[in-house]
């Protein structure tokens, strides 16, 4: 079970109350935490609010995850919903704490949620489990409503808010009261719920995605979420996106568009690039479908953060499901990768030139895979890994991702 007490969070053993972990917070945590698979890997995460901040940990290790910052307190106990599996009103109403029990435990295998919670800012925040950035808000006001001092408008928001599809339109609302009022706020984002709408001539029944393709000629940046910790601390890739825009001449996406192998459409995407530090585990047909993606046209970046080998070594043995043990192979330096765009015989990491080390697989004679034990990731944006890693050059990385995201692009 996990519970706060001041600026602590707990998480104390069911059976006899030990405790497991703890976790500092930097400011009071006031709001009740949720517990819920939010980012979609499989495993529990625990979502609260902290002083000005929504923080999300891994349940099990209490490991930090993402924060969100708001302009205002949070003392709203942050409600957790499947954006994509939206289902009518039922006698279980989902409230703040999840059911009449009041556990605040939304399951294990639900994600990749959406986190909804409101803010003394008085807005009601709508952020991604996944990466927690904001998805959008809504402001409450009172135009009609004279406020304390004599002030229309924005309210402090301290009420905690309850999910379900209130008019069976397949789309979720957000309820909750301020004053007066009951508000039901619509989630126009979350995708309707399967219904028995007449089969398509193909047989499959048409269903929205959650993730939109990119705008025709653009490029997108897309992370592969996993159980492996599939999104570390590593500086936001906003440079390398910024970067990638100017030497490959590209139209780019300006944000990393979290994907999932079990839930999205990844045909939309055919640039995919998976990194983390632990090991990644694939049921059968997740690696069926990141299968068909790479024969039909679709290319795999994988990268060890921080040279983390449980990664390295467990991508690799994905590869081999893949392609087979014959078809991994080291790129020669004589590969027009090493060249497409820059000359890269070389790469600097901690001030020290080396070759530049991938494997690679192809797929209908072109390359389809590569895998680096290389640290690259760790310098986009100029700052330095903090987990003091000897990751590739700035410079050095963005030209190589130049050559890469060509070649995957072109071939």
């Amino acid at each position: 079970m996990i519970v706060a007490g001041g600026v602590r969070l707990y998480c104390l053993s069911g059976k006899d109350g030990t405790e497991e972990w703890r976790y500092q917070a930097g400011s009071l945590i006031v709001s009740s935490p949720a517990v819920g698979d939010a980012d979609g890997d499989g495993a529990p995460e625990v979502v609260f609010g902290a002083g000005q901040d929504l923080v999300c940990l891994n349940a099990l290790a209490g490991h930090f995850k993402w924060r969100y910052g708001t302009s205002g307190h949070v003392y709203s106990s942050p409600a957790l919903g499947s954006r994509s599996r939206s289902e009518p009103f039922r006698r279980d109403w989902p409230m703040f704490r999840h059911d009449p029990q009041r556990t605040g435990f939304y399951g294990y295998q639900l994600g990749p949620l959406g986190v909804y919670v409101g803010s003394d800012d008085g807005n009601l925040h709508l952020v991604d489990g996944r990466t927690g950035r904001r998805i959008d808000c809504f402001a409450v006001q009172f135009p009609d409503l004279v406020i304390q001092s004599g002030n229309h408008g924005s309210l402090k928001f301290l009420s905690s808010p309850s999910l379900a599809d209130l008019d069976g339109n397949g789309t979720l609302e957000a309820v909750f009261t301020l004053v007066d009022r009951v508000w039901a706020v619509e989630d126009l984002g979350s995708t309707r719920a399967t219904r028995a709408e007449p089969a398509s001539q193909t047989g499959r029944r048409e269903t929205a995605k959650k993730n939109t393709a990119p705008v025709r000629n653009s490029f997108a940046l897309a992370q592969v979420a996993h159980t492996g910790g599939w999104n570390p601390t590593i500086p936001v890739p906003a440079k390398l996106l910024e970067e990638l825009t100017k030497r490959a001449k590209l139209d780019v996406v300006p944000e990393m568009v979290p994907v999932s192998l079990r839930d999205d459409d990844v045909t939309r995407f055919p640039f995919l690039y998976i990194t983390g530090h632990e090991e990644v585990k694939l049921t059968d047909e997740e690696v069926g479908k990141l299968k068909g993606h790479l024969e039909r046209g679709g290319f795999l970046l994988a990268e060890a953060c921080c040279n983390a080998e449980p990664f390295h070594r467990s991508v690799r043995a994905i590869a081999v499901r893949i392609f087979g043990e014959n078809g991994i192979a080291k790129l020669a330096a004589d590969h027009p990768l090493f060249s497409k765009v820059y000359p890269m015989q070389s790469v600097r990491i901690g001030g020290v030139a080396a070759a530049p080390e991938f494997e690679g697989a192809a797929a209908r004679g072109r390359l389809a895979f590569l895998l680096t034990r290389q640290d690259y990731a760790c310098s986009w944006g100029g700052a330095s890994c903090s987990s003091g890693c000897r990751g590739v050059a700035g410079e050095d990385s963005y030209r190589m991702m130049t050559n890469i995201v060509v070649t995957a692009l072109t071939e």
